[in-house]
This record gives structure tokens, sequence and C-alpha cells, in this order.
């Protein structure tokens, strides 16, 4: 495997969408409980959050997070579509590190951290990256969430965006620091030799969703096979709840 090309892979990381939303802003009173599903992979700045809540300003004031980790994103999938999750974060997952060094893979697609891992660690080659059949810019990590729940709890949603916000300003400003952090909470479980000191993805600091970059993904998906009826995808999107 050669060096993570950072170029190579997809460069916005941890932005925001929401489905078909768009409601006035709702007084605070109690804090809303947020139930989150979130990944093992590139969600940084989202597991901060997770791991040291008292660097959120409006947490335990407007909202406070009841987050489940999940190793799969299908079942983060099923648990958001089966109304057990409020909001999730959808990645990638690679996860697949153990299997490949142990023999028991030949072949793994693997994001960062996992990538960073498997060039120091094990001894592989890289075929080929995500640029080579996708060559423009992706979105890679999204958080979604149900109309009907933005709507009824859309002043907990806003606060918890600017708390992800500044979240991801953390991360950008000081990755080191950030990274230790969520070592010395166990949110990650990699070599700190390899984690410290890794290449990472682009991350938009605003949050802000490249819609063009989605409907061209969804092309690739429509001629690849992968789906079959094209959604309308700047209907799903809505950047009002983010911080101006």
């Amino acid at each position: 495997m050669d060096g993570f090309d950072v170029k190579a892979a997809a460069r916005r990381m941890a932005c925001v969408i929401v489905l078909a939303a768009g409601a006035a802003d709702m007084a605070l009173g109690q804090p809303v409980t947020l139930r989150l599903g979130y990944g093992m992979a590139a969600e940084e700045p989202l597991w901060v959050i997770v791991a040291k809540p008292d660097l959120a300003k409006n947490y335990g004031k407007a909202y406070a997070l009841d987050a489940t980790r999940f190793t799969g994103s299908d079942k983060r999938s099923q648990a958001f579509e089966a109304g057990a999750l409020d909001l999730a974060a959808s990645s990638a997952n690679g996860v697949i590190f153990a299997a490949l060094e142990a023999g028991k893979v030949d072949l793994g697609m693997f994001p960062q951290p996992f990538a960073a891992l498997a060039e120091k660690q094990a001894k592989v080659r890289k075929i080929f990256d995500g640029k080579y059949g996708i060559p423009f810019e992706e979105e890679l990590i999204v958080v979604i969430g149900k109309d009907e729940f933005l709507k009824r709890n859309a002043g907990a949603v806003r606060a918890f965006l600017e708390d992800l916000k500044a979240s991801m300003q953390f991360y950008l400003e000081k990755p080191r620091e950030a990274r230790q952090l969520l070592i010395d909470h166990k949110m990650v479980r990699v070599n700190p030799d390899v984690y410290l000191s890794m290449n990472d993805y682009y991350r938009d600091p605003t949050l802000r969703v490249d819609v063009e970059a989605l409907e061209k993904m969804q092309a690739v998906q429509i001629a690849a096979g992968f789906q079959k009826k094209k959604a309308d995808v700047r209907s799903l999107v809505d950047l009002g709840y983010l911080p101006k």
C-alpha cells in the first residue's frame, strides 16, 4: 500500500445533511435528548462532543446526547429507519484490518485511521484509491435526521450543530490535541504513533453540504447499477439548521 493520498480520498468530511426539513425555530425549555448513532471512522469532530461534552457550550442546556456507537453502517441505518435514532452519522465502514492482517481476506477498503494503520503494520500495497473511479470531490460523512423530528426540535438541533461546528474548529486548529483526547477517552483504539501523525481528509469548517457533489455521486451510483431510481437530492438537503 502506498502512502495515504489525501487528495485521492473524499475531500469533504463531517458535513451535515437533513431530510426534507425547514421549520421555524422553537423556544427551548428542558434539554432535548438527541438519540445519535455514530460510527468507527472519520467522524472525529463528532466524537469530541461525545467524549467530552463539557467542551460543547450548548450541551446540557439546549440538548443532551444519547449516543450509540455502531460497528457497521447497515445496523446504524436499520436503527435510524426503525425510529430508534433521531440523528445518525453515515459513513463507510473500514474495520476489516484484522481480517486482512490475518490473511482471511485478500482485498480491503480502508478509510482513515485504518488506511494509516494498514500502511504501518501490514504488508499491503495500494491497488487503487477512491479517485480512480470517482475523480471529483465527494461528501463522505453526513448527519441525517427525519423532517418531523427536526421541525419539532429545531432549537436543539441548531444548538447541537453549533457545537459540532465549534468541535470541528477545535479539531482543525489542534488536531494532535483533539486526537489525544479521543485516545484518552478510548474513542479511538489505534496505535497512537499512527493516529497522532496520520494524514487526514479535508474537512469543511462550515459543515456545509456540497449538493452538486451529491448529485454527481448519485449519477455514479445509478450508472454502476447500485441505485435504480433517481432521487431529488436538492429537496433532501436543508442548510437552514446550520450556524450562520
